[in-house]
């Protein structure tokens, strides 16, 4: 009798376990449609310039001195959603993807999720449950913690450019799914696809994720990083607003904002206060150290990952009139970065207009005008500063941004003599490798517009032969 009651007990658990909750399984569904989400969700259309229908493009910034890509989403909802996370004895269940019961098309989305962990038993297959509700109906231990991950839905068909316009970033899908190689026959490798184990630092990866048995992805930059959440007087939960950092915008045209912190810095995360940055100089901050803290204005919440590096440089160029017993002038002028399309003159060649009615008349505002920053990236010119007349012993500071796009600085500024300029024409601000070089020094002799050669080209002028000053370009803050 005992032992047909012990064959009875394995018979109920046998029964038992054909009906436990492991054998909660969803059925895939499909993928998530990207058509009526918002451009930060499914990429801008970018087909008039760049012949893409969907694309996200980067974003330049400075942290910590240096240049950063980050992705600008825009405002977000700081009121957080559910993400439920499936573990096993507190650790994450390998392949599972994250369960997430809303999207950006609707209103309460936002690209941070509240953590819920789902502890699984032993017999659970990973994506065996691909939505909220099957996780609900499985009866599993959920632990709700008071802190969100940051992982906004994105279209993983969408392109995404760097912020200098240079690049098309390979996008992985993190599913193990291979890409085309778009380096295919060049150099050692010759593999037709890459797979998530070939990305790296510049490249992108995306993290699948399920929506009601639907496949979407999102963009995690740091999945494994937390935020803390609150409670709000109606128990509803939100991001803590008081514990966020900020990103600066300058309001001086053709400046990049500048974050309190980059990834891996203590506080760093993707949500920020926007500020409008009042500049008491035109030069590119580094730091919210280089700010001026009374003219700081918040904007608005918005969510700014950083994605990568960036490979724009600050340098701190400083010209001195050095004239001596010679007692001239250095008056107003020109600097300017550019990729030698944009260069203001070269010793050699003829002298444009700007030129000549500088050294004639000692009118910089021609050449402040034609040399002028419309767009960065895309123009000849990534960045240029008017300068100020230096009498003797005299000297001006500033700082200039410089891309290995565009690695040539130039300076011209008239010299109060007959047709007369000075300036150096191009200093190379980064080496044959591209690295940007740490300090230079350089003279500055006087021109003449007029004094033409037999080859009808600026030479030196003939009568102010000693050199003027000198052009000292030094780089801040490190190289990445």
């Amino acid at each position: 009798m005992a032992r047909r009651w012990m064959f009875a007990l394995a018979g109920l658990a046998v029964l038992l376990a054909a009906c436990s909750d492991s054998t909660v399984k969803d059925r895939f569904a499909g993928v998530v449609v990207y058509d009526d989400f918002p451009e930060t969700a499914k990429g801008a259309d970018r087909s008039d310039d760049f012949g893409l229908p969907a694309a996200f493009v980067l974003s330049a910034g400075f942290a910590n001195g240096q240049a950063y890509q980050y992705l600008d989403l825009g405002e977000f909802n700081p009121y957080v959603p559910k993400m439920y996370l499936m573990v096993r004895n507190g650790a994450a269940v390998e392949g599972q993807y994250p369960i997430i019961d809303t999207l950006p098309d609707k209103e309460d989305y936002s690209p941070w999720w509240q953590v819920v962990e789902v502890e699984v038993p032993s017999d659970y297959v990973a994506n065996d449950i691909k939505s909220a509700a099957s996780v609900e109906k499985s009866g599993y231990d959920q632990t709700v913690k008071m802190e969100a991950v940051h992982c906004p839905v994105v279209n993983p068909d969408a392109a995404w450019i760097s912020a200098d316009y240079a690049a098309l970033l390979n996008v992985f899908w993190g599913t193990g799914e291979s890409i085309p190689n778009p380096n295919y026959g060049y150099g050692d490798d010759n593999r037709t696809v890459l797979t998530d184990a070939d990305a790296t630092a510049y490249d992108i990866m995306l993290t699948p994720v399920w929506h009601k048995r639907l496949r979407a992805f999102c963009f995690a930059d740091d999945f494994a990083g937390r935020v803390p959440v609150v409670l709000d007087d109606d128990n509803a939960t939100m991001l803590d607003l008081d514990a966020i950092e900020g990103r600066y915008d300058p309001d001086v045209f053709g400046l990049f904002p500048v974050f309190d912190s980059a990834p891996g810095d203590t506080g760093y995360a993707a949500a920020v206060v926007q500020f409008a940055a009042g500049l008491d100089s035109p030069d590119q901050p580094g730091t919210p150290a280089d700010l001026n803290p009374d003219n700081l204005e918040p904007v608005a919440y918005v969510d700014s990952p950083i994605v990568m590096p960036f490979d724009l440089h600050r340098f701190e160029v400083t010209i001195t009139n050095t004239s001596g017993d010679d007692n001239v002038t250095l008056g107003d002028g020109l600097a300017n970065v550019s990729d030698g399309g944009g260069l203001m003159f070269a010793p050699g060649e003829a002298a444009n207009d700007d030129i000549a009615a500088l050294a004639l008349d000692g009118d910089a505002s021609y050449l402040q005008y034609d040399f002028a920053v419309f767009d960065p990236f895309l123009d000849t010119v990534l960045s240029s500063r008017d300068l100020p007349s230096l009498a003797v012993g005299e000297s001006t500071t500033f700082v200039i941004l410089g891309h290995p796009y565009f690695p040539y600085l130039g300076t011209a500024q008239w010299v109060d003599a007959d047709d007369a300029f000075t300036g150096a024409p191009f200093v190379a601000l980064y080496d044959d490798s591209f690295a940007p070089v740490a300090t230079q020094t350089e003279d500055l002799t006087v021109f003449a517009s007029n004094y033409l050669d037999d080859n009808g080209t600026i030479g030196n002028h003939p009568e102010l032969t000693d050199t003027v000053g000198t052009i000292t370009v030094k780089l801040l803050g490190g190289a990445q």
